[in-house]
Formats: C-alpha cells, structure tokens, sequence
C-alpha cells in the first residue's frame, strides 16, 4: 500500500520526513554476578551493598549491542566471516509485524566499587550512544531492500506513532547505598547512582500522524503532523544529570541481625542467601542541548494533482504549515527503564536468574529508548570462575541465548551466540568485554577468609572445621 508512493520522491519523505534534516544492552550474562559490581550497579545500584568482592577495579570496558527485525544476513557465521571477510547480502525480513531497530553501545573508563559493613558504594565514568527505529511500517521497510518495481498504484495512507531517535553522552557517577534492614533471616539493601551528563549530540524525529490517500497520479494527504530535533555533535554540547535508584530484598541462610559485610566487626562472617530479589528504576534524568541546534516541525493538508518539484524540505516548507527554529534548547531524556530481578540459590553454586526491564520513555518524548526485555540466564558462579547462559526476549518476543565467561574480572560475553557456533539468519549481535582486578577478601579478614564458612559448600566436607576470630 505504501510502496508506491514512496518510490515517488515527491512524497517520500512524508514517510520518513523525521529524518530528511539528519545528516548496548544490558549485559545480562554478567550483570547479576555477586563478583562483579562495576556490571551489577548499571543494572540495581543496591548490588554494591553486601556484595561477595571487598573491593573492585574495572580497569576499562566495552559493550556493543544490535537487535532489529528489519532485515537479517543469511546463514552468518563469524568463523565464514573471518574465512571470507564478506559479510554477505543483506535480506529484508519477512516479518510481518512493525519494525525496529536498536542499537546500544557504551566504553566504561575505569572505576572503583567498595562493599564494607553497612555500606556500599563507587566511582565510574563511561561514554553511551543508544539509537532506534520504532513503528516502521512493513512494507516501507519492505520496499528499501526491494528491486522489484511492480507495487500497487493506489491505496491508503494510515502512519502512526513512527519514531528515530539516536543520543550520545559522557557520564560521570558516584555510586552509592547500604543496609537498611537486618532481621534474622531477612536483609534489604537501598542504593543509588548520581550522574552528572555531558551531551554530545541528539538526533530525534517523530511522525505523530500521516494519513490520506494516493493514485499514480494525484495525492491527497488528509493530515500529517511531526517534528525534528538535532543539533551538531560536538563534547560537552549539552548538559543534565541523571538518577538511577535500587532495592534488594534478600532471604538469607543464616541470621544476619549483627551481620557486617567484609568486616571483623562480625568476625567477618559470611552469610550467603537463598534467594534475591530487586527491583529498579535506571536513567531518570535528562540531557539540555543548547549549542548549534535545530528545531523544526511541520503539519497541516494538502491535496497534490501532480509530482511537485524541488528538495524534500522545500515540499514540505512550500505545501505545508512548518516553523524552523535554531540556536533553542533541546531538554532530551535519558532511556528510562524499570527493571525486576530474581536470583535463586541452589546452594551449590548454581544460581538462576530473572531479570526484566521495561522501558518508560513514550514515543512523542524527545531522547532516546531503553530496549523492552525479559532474560532467564542459569549461571555457574564461583568466586575465581563464572558461566553463564542467559536467554534473552528482545521486545518480549525475539529470542537470543548468550554466553558469558569470568575468570576473576576479566569478562568475555555474547548476547546472541549462534554466529560463533553455527550458520544462522541473524539479526543482531553483542559483545562485551571487562579487565580489572578484584580484591575479594578484606586484608583484616585473611586469617579467617580460609575458614570453612568461606569455602563452596561442595567442599565442605573435605575442609576441617577452624575456629572463629572471636569478635573484638
């Protein structure tokens, strides 16, 4: 139905007008690990509190994420790819659904995590870029990959809601929490991430509504509404602040009600638990945009009896209702998300994980999205090594099993791991990738961090019971 009219350059960009003036994911097989903070804090700021390593350096850090449902590379391999160095063509989905894409990177710069007593807390600084495609229509997308010229001549025009939005930032954070309630078998912790922002560039369209009708030869667009915010990309071009905030609730296998983690104060006891579970509210916040930008917006009706003439922008400013403004701030959001997670202890150092994230930000909303998601990820967890297989829903829907490996804090992870394993369509990738050194035992705790309590219960019963630093 919309293949025709937007072959015809008079009235292409009133499909994808939003973007005429436009010249990662979460981690997950890694982010629920007791072992490594500088992963967990980004997804529950209250992981730092009570946390199974004293102290943590991430040394540096990438992760770079694609997931879209718009086209896929046939039967992709990495192994084919390193073989070939071809990529191979790209084919259009057959997905008869609407269309996205979303795409997430971010570089982690060194940061520092502590866990002592009732506390928990840190300092990081990484970069972000998140983009995305939303509500793109099937046959739009359909018809950019397609060389067949054949398409119907007439038909109607019915655009909602359709969305790009691309951000890019600096952030600077302190991360902080701690115990708020000790009783008996129960322990629940509180933290927070205070970021400090700085803006590089936005890029952000939104087609509120199209709608009208088209033949060969004439258009009738009944009503068309949208808008375009973007300016020159350029360090520190914006300003804002940002708040992530998190609870933990924990049952524990052991009384906790004079528990402190990593400290002699509690003969550094250690109390593991036998489920978790947090919930968490990420990226509240915003970004102002006050250099070289460019605000336009657009709307009205316009009934065309023949393919007008001229640039795209000049159709749009000559047959519509438009205004143009430069050099105006632009307050763009963060990609809000609330997030749930569950983690159950098997008590053998197997663990399961449920992890879902939902994002907040609405389509009209200038800024970028947060991906919608639910993983189950099984994991293997010892304190010198990790694995983990996490299944991942993009969008509630699209799924991808992943792999992740630690040996100490050196972290290697996949979200989607078919490519290195078989030839597969494939429609999106993720790698991330962590050095940084671990202290997991307090210094003041050496004499007993040897101690039975200490050691995986599976070896236990080959470990002679010691006797306790008494308390001072």
């Amino acid at each position: 139905m919309l293949i025709q009219i937007c072959k015809r350059k008079s009235v292409f960009l009133l499909c994808v007008f939003t973007f005429a003036k436009i010249s990662a994911q979460e981690k997950l097989g890694m982010s629920n690990s007791n072992y490594m903070p500088s992963y967990g804090v980004f997804l529950n700021p209250s992981n730092s509190v009570d946390n199974w390593t004293y102290q943590q350096i991430n040394f540096v850090g990438i992760n770079a994420y694609f997931m879209n449902n718009i086209a896929y590379l046939p039967k992709f391999s990495v192994w084919n790819l390193a073989k070939t160095q071809d990529f191979g063509s790209v084919k259009p989905s057959n997905l008869k659904l609407k269309q996205f894409l979303f795409a997430n990177a971010e570089a982690l710069a060194p940061s520092y995590f502590i866990s002592k007593g009732l506390l928990g807390g840190g300092l990081f600084v990484r970069g972000r870029t998140v983009a995305n495609f939303t509500n793109l229509p099937y046959k739009l997308t359909n018809m950019m990959f397609s060389q067949d010229e054949s398409a119907q001549t007439s038909g109607e025009l019915n655009q909602k809601n359709l969305r790009f939005s691309n951000m890019s930032w600096i952030e600077a954070g302190l991360n902080f929490g701690g115990i708020i309630r000790r009783d008996r078998l129960t322990l629940m912790t509180l933290g927070g991430n205070l970021k400090y922002i700085s803006g590089i560039n936005i890029a952000y369209g939104y087609l509120q509504e199209l709608r009208g009708f088209y033949t060969e030869s004439t258009t009738d667009i009944q009503s068309l509404k949208g808008k375009v915010r973007y300016n020159q990309s350029a360090l520190n071009s914006g300003k804002g602040v940002g708040l992530d905030v998190g609870f933990t609730y924990k049952k524990m296998l052991g009384v906790v009600k004079n528990y402190y983690t990593h400290s002699p104060k509690s003969n550094c006891k250690f109390v593991d638990y036998k489920y978790k579970f947090g919930i968490s509210l990420r990226d509240a916040g915003f970004v102002r945009f006050n250099k070289n930008t460019n605000k336009f917006d657009v709307s009205g009706s316009r009934f065309f009896p023949f393919m007008p003439s001229g640039g795209y922008l000049d159709i749009l400013e000559n047959n519509f209702s438009t205004s143009t403004v430069t050099n105006a701030a632009i307050m763009a959001s963060l990609p809000l998300s609330a997030s749930a997670q569950f983690d159950y202890n098997f008590e053998n150092n197997l663990f399961v994980n449920v992890t879902l994230v939902k994002n907040l930000v609405l389509n009209r909303m200038t800024g970028v999205q947060s991906a919608n998601l639910i993983c189950i990820a099984p994991r293997f967890e010892m304190k010198q090594i990790e694995v983990s297989l996490p299944l991942t829903l993009h969008r509630f829907l699209y799924p991808q099993l992943g792999f992740a490996f630690r040996y100490r804090s050196f972290v290697l992870g996949f979200d989607n791991v078919f490519p290195l394993v078989i030839k597969k369509n494939t429609y999106g990738a993720n790698v991330y990738i962590s050095i940084g050194a671990t202290a997991f035992i307090n210094r003041d705790c050496d004499r007993v961090a040897n101690s039975v309590d200490n050691c995986p219960s599976w070896l236990k019963v080959f470990k002679p019971k010691q006797k306790r630093r008494k308390r001072k």
